[in-house]
């Protein structure tokens, strides 16, 4: 569990609450605690994004992260998912300290030929959103241990996906989930991770 948390779990005028499990009641921190607390340490992984180059757990150091999981293929709601991403990244276009990162659960059928033709037709913009691919334990590794999403997320078959975006601080603490397919919660997205810029 988070240390220095409110001990009523109420939250905290103007703040985001801290996840430290998915289905647990989140920790609402005082601005002073969130500044002092040590980033979330985070297992080592390495990933290939679009451009077939080497993205390593150093890419949420210091930045803020919105993750998701989709893979290029899918015709169901991943179109609705991938035009939420696309609305975060023209929302933060110019922010450097916000970085995009969808992981394929695809393993055997996304690799960067098919990322980048992905990126290509929707608008990706390489250093600021990321599409990554890697083996389907280290995809389910990250889902689960990172962004503290449900075992399910990837599945055994790597093709059942979650709707969920997951938004990361500049310490590599969940500050929120949202359902990506639903403009509402887009929005809503983007309104936290203005809050959470704001903090810094």
């Amino acid at each position: 569990m988070l240390l220095n948390a409110c001990s009523d779990a109420e939250p905290v005028s103007g703040s985001l609450p801290v996840y430290d499990e998915f289905q647990a009641p989140p920790q609402w921190l005082s601005s002073a605690d969130l500044q002092q607390q040590a980033p979330r340490e985070i297992a080592a992984f390495t990933l290939r994004d679009q451009n077939d180059d080497a993205v390593d757990n150093g890419v949420l150091k210091q930045r803020y992260v919105v993750a998701n999981f989709f893979f290029t293929q899918c015709n169901n709601q991943c179109p609705k998912l991938t035009a939420g991403m696309r609305r975060v990244q023209t929302a933060f276009a110019a922010d450097n300290a916000v970085q995009l990162l969808s992981h394929s659960v695809a393993s055997g059928l996304d690799n960067a030929t098919t990322l980048s033709a992905f990126a290509d037709a929707n608008g990706v913009q390489a250093q600021r959103w990321r599409l990554l691919s890697g083996d389907g334990k280290t995809i389910d590794k990250i889902a689960h241990d990172i962004y503290l999403l449900p075992d399910a997320t990837a599945g055994r078959d790597r093709l059942v996906h979650s709707e969920l975006f997951v938004l990361l601080d500049n310490k590599q603490r969940v500050r929120g989930f949202y359902n990506g397919s639903l403009d509402l919660e887009i929005d809503n997205l983007i309104q936290d991770l203005s809050k959470l810029r704001d903090e810094s």
